[in-house]
């Protein structure tokens, strides 16, 4: 007995250090983000990247999921907006945390917008109390925000690029 309860925490551990990542996309036009590769009507939005960690992010898994976003948008050169869906995480560590900052700025210095959607409250606090916090307007409840105000910013900026190709 004692065998199976340390051969299922051995899997469990393992399972949550390397989760699988979903790309969703909206389906049929109902607001609701299913994972794409499984609904073959599922909307892809254009420049908008959305994935989802099918396990809660903590120290042990953090880096993996957003190494494996990072491949993910190298896949997709034309990504303006990264959504990411922590709709599986109640709370974060401090390491999630702490790389959550690091790969918002990695983005944006590659003119790639990171939002966060499905945030729960304890993450939304954490996040917006941070000093010099990155994540200040980038916090969702649904993934249909995040798409909303991801179209919002794409259209003001390419407003912005036609008007300076205008003057």
């Amino acid at each position: 007995m004692l065998i199976a309860i340390c051969l299922s925490l051995v899997s469990a551990i393992r399972a949550f250090s390397m989760p699988l990542i979903s790309e969703l996309g909206e389906f049929d036009n109902t607001r609701d983000y299913v994972d794409a590769q499984n609904h073959a009507t599922a909307i892809i939005h254009q420049h908008i990247l959305i994935l989802r960690p099918e396990a809660p992010l903590f120290f042990a898994n953090v880096e993996s999921v957003l190494n494996q976003a990072l491949k993910r948008l190298d896949t997709r050169k034309d990504t303006q907006i990264l959504i990411l869906s922590l709709e599986e995480s109640a709370n974060l560590d401090s390491t999630a945390t702490q790389s959550l900052i690091e790969f918002s700025h990695q983005l944006s210095s590659q003119k790639i917008l990171l939002l966060l959607a499905r945030v729960k409250d304890p993450i939304d606090e954490l996040l917006s109390n941070l000093d010099k916090s990155p994540f200040k307007d980038t916090l969702f409840w649904s993934v249909d925000d995040a798409v909303i105000a991801a179209q919002k910013s794409i259209l003001i900026d390419t407003q912005i690029c036609n008007d300076r190709m205008l003057n």
